[in-house]
């Protein structure tokens, strides 16, 4: 496992298998891509107020 850099989709469902990364629903197929996880949104959210500059 890499320590640092991108991470592919084998390393993260790698990790979601061995328990070091974990979620409380089960993971849709399609929310593990390429190089990212898709994050699913609960019922609550929290506005972050915040300024960003180019």
């Amino acid at each position: 496992m890499r320590q640092t850099g991108i991470l592919p989709d084998q390393d993260i469902s790698a990790l979601f298998k061995s328990g070091a990364l974990k979620s409380p629903r089960a993971l849709d197929a399609d929310q593990i891509q390429p190089a990212s996880l898709d994050l699913r949104l609960g019922k609550k959210a929290w506005r972050v107020r915040a300024s960003f500059l180019p």
